[in-house]
């Protein structure tokens, strides 16, 4: 857009940059929708797919490597009320008269909307010796089986457990199904056919049917896609679930603020949404159980009116009037609490039935706060302008996917990432929303002191300026407290994120190394073929590559885990160590966090006193050592050497010959008081002189033997 390089900020006093005219702002709000829409509704094609016509489809024009994964849409054979057996092609067509088409629901072909039946589809002229074939999105039980034109079994698998009865179904939730087919021979086209029979059962739900036609691709590119599925929902999930973690820490802080409050309620009943969108409930259960099926749902369905509750809530807080919020507790609260109920108390082939009740509780929210927000808007705040653009995308994604699911149009179901974007938007403008909170709060109080020492009384204005400075402290103090809370949990809170990471990268590795093998395996031929080694060739270079990324993330994950560990330890956050460590545990450690450090007798220390013990943690040690190194000048560095003298009740590490300056040594005495501030729940203390600096540090026990050095 060759327009948008022109367009230029100015910031006002205390305002930020959405603070322009009123055409800019509105020019950029169209943008993020319309970018969001596309985003939404763009087609998935570049080239005309084949379709299923009257229980075939060809496949002869259409190459998985360069156009990419088919799915097997289209007029399927079909048989109402009745698993059929496998048997050869023809046989097929002769029990199943009629067609129905995939992906579509049973009632809009004027089928009941529970019962079974069986789909088989002909597929021929593969381009692959081996394809994955994935299903996914169904609604109650299936089975997929794939069979030889003559009626010979190649693999099945069971999603849930299809039943002729409500009794013997047993439903799984969303969720998706692979089966690889093997042997295929593209030189041959007798042996580049075979059949896709379904068997389909939908009892406990009101919309049966086939919502997606199964996907067929080759393994590996088929593999990497699920695997990136994972990582896309774990992304998104993990996402929601700090932002909610962290502003509703916000709000524990300070109960007034309500907008970190109703932002974390909209993040964690997001979140409770993805984990049944994305099947994570029914990868948790062992076993499928109508149990399990019907939680699912309640969640899914139930978790759009605490959405929908929380944004109205939020909106209400930012922008608060009696007016909205009105329409907040009748909408919002009423409503949607209705609807709640609705969903937890009835049968899910109930409450499904009646999903438009819940369209309706999302178009009307919409519809309340886009006008709302919109008069806010052209009054030129700056808040309402951002929370404009975010609900627009927000409504974009919602109204998309309302379509793509009642099957008006065909594109895919994008309101997470929408929501992860609404929620990115308003977790930046609660953030700068604080800080100028923040701001105004410190200019009042220094405006608030100023008045208070301008008093013309000497005496007033001295019992006035000792109020002030004891304020002042308090406020210091607290201040102080509620950073190091802040920090302490931080830090404590690091490690999950840490772990996860590092999870993920373990089974990257693992699936990464188990491919390698499988694909060298399937490449061997013998003799050798030039054009097969050249593939196998090829893939080699991209899992070494893949490899190498692999082992530098591991690298870093390793020294970031090293320094929230140290950051734990020296902070507090898990109490303070007692046990007893070597010298050898402080030289460790000492090159462990310094790395390339200038102290040239370590061996020395190991070799004469790796034995010697001392009280506490070496993580407090080897800061206070990283402290003072800091601080000495390069013509001292360039040849350190410390010295230990042990004793009875401490030990005695020292720096020597250092010759300080008398700006280094300012310089270091101030660290000498911060050391030993830090120092102070493990006994030890620090010393610092013109010629040598001494760090006296505590022994294991009081009989230990002097040791002369």
């Amino acid at each position: 857009m060759p327009g948008l390089s022109t367009i230029t900020y100015r910031r006002r006093s205390g305002l930020d940059p959405f603070s322009g005219s009123s055409s800019l702002r509105f020019r950029m709000i169209g943008v993020l929708c319309l970018l969001s829409l596309l985003l939404g509704c763009a087609s998935e094609t570049r080239v005309e797919r084949p379709r299923v016509i009257d229980g075939e489809i060809d496949l002869g024009g259409w190459s998985f490597a360069e156009d990419g994964p088919i799915k097997i849409q289209g007029d399927w054979l079909f048989a109402w009320g009745a698993f059929l057996p496998i048997a050869p092609w023809d046989a097929l067509k002769e029990q199943m008269k009629v067609t129905q088409p995939v992906p579509g629901l049973w009632r809009r072909t004027g089928r009941p909307k529970v019962g079974h039946a069986t789909y088989a589809v002909r597929v021929t002229n593969v381009d692959a010796s081996s394809v994955n074939l994935l299903l996914q999105r169904g609604q109650s039980a299936a089975t997929v089986i794939i069979a030889s034109e003559s009626g010979q079994p190649l693999g099945y698998a069971d999603y849930g457990i299809p039943g002729d009865s409500i009794d013997t179904e047993k439903p799984i939730p969303n969720g998706s199904k692979s089966l690889q087919v093997h042997g295929l021979d593209a030189s041959t086209s007798a042996n580049t056919a075979f059949t896709i029979i379904i068997h389909v059962s939908n009892f406990h739900h009101a919309r049966g049917g086939l919502k997606e036609g199964p996907t067929l691709d080759l393994i590996p590119s088929a593999t990497r896609e699920r695997n990136y599925q994972l990582f896309r929902s774990y992304l998104l999930l993990g996402a929601l679930l700090i932002l909610g973690i962290y502003h509703m820490i916000l709000f524990a802080m300070n109960h007034q603020r309500n907008p970190q409050l109703f932002f974390a309620l909209f993040c964690f009943s997001m979140a409770a949404r993805e984990c049944a969108v994305s099947g994570f409930i029914s990868m948790m259960t062992i076993q499928s159980s109508v149990t399990t099926y019907t939680l699912h749902y309640q969640v899914e369905y139930a978790s759009v009116s605490c959405v929908i509750a929380a944004l109205l809530g939020f909106i209400h807080h930012v922008l608060p009037s009696k007016i909205f919020y009105r329409f907040f507790l009748i909408w919002g609260v009423g409503l949607g609490s209705i609807l709640a109920l609705f969903v937890a108390s009835t049968e899910v082939v109930t409450f499904t039935e009646e999903l438009i009740l819940l369209e309706v509780l999302i178009a009307g929210a919409a519809l309340g706060l886009l006008p709302y927000l919109l008069y806010h808007a052209k009054e030129r705040k700056p808040i309402a302008i951002q929370l404009l653009a975010a609900v627009g995308i927000l409504t974009l994604g919602a109204f998309n996917d309302i379509l793509h699911n009642n099957e008006v149009i065909n594109t895919a179901f994008v309101s997470p990432y929408t929501v992860l974007l609404f929620a990115l938007i308003q977790a930046v403008a609660l953030a700068r929303e604080t800080k100028r909170i923040y701001d105004e709060q410190r200019t009042l109080s220094e405006r608030t002191l100023m008045q208070t020492v301008q008093i013309t009384s000497s005496e007033l204005v001295a019992r006035r300026a000792a109020e002030a400075r004891a304020e002042a402290e308090v406020a210091h103090r607290l201040e102080a407290e509620s950073k190091v809370r802040l920090f302490s949990n931080t830090v404590h809170h690091l490690n999950n994120p840490l772990n996860h990471i590092q999870g993920a990268q373990d089974w990257l590795t693992r699936n990464n190394t188990k491919l390698k093998k499988v694909l060298n395996s399937s490449l061997h031929t013998d003799p050798i073929d030039q054009e097969t080694e050249d593939v196998r060739i090829q893939f080699e270079t991209k899992f070494n590559e893949n490899s190498n990324s692999l082992d530098a993330i591991a690298s870093a994950i390793s020294r970031a885990a090293k320094s929230v560990g140290t950051l734990r330890k020296v902070s507090g956050v898990d109490g303070f160590s007692t046990k007893a460590f070597t010298v050898n545990d402080l030289c460790d450690a000492f090159q462990d966090r310094l790395g390339m450090t200038t102290v040239t007798n370590l061996d020395e220390l190991r070799q004469r006193f790796g034995a010697v013990d001392f009280y506490g943690d070496p993580a407090f040690y080897v800061h206070v050592l990283e402290l003072i190194e800091d601080e000495l000048p390069t013509k001292c560095r360039a040849n350190l050497r410390l010295e230990l003298v042990p004793g009875h009740h401490e030990h005695h590490l020292k720096y020597v010959d250092l010759m300080l300056n008398s700006g280094t040594f300012a310089e270091l005495k101030r660290t000498e008081e911060l050391a030993n501030h830090l120092l102070k729940p493990t006994r030890a203390t620090l010393t610092v002189a013109h010629d040598f600096i001494v760090l006296q540090l505590p022994a294991d026990s009081p009989n230990e033997p002097l040791l002369a050095l």
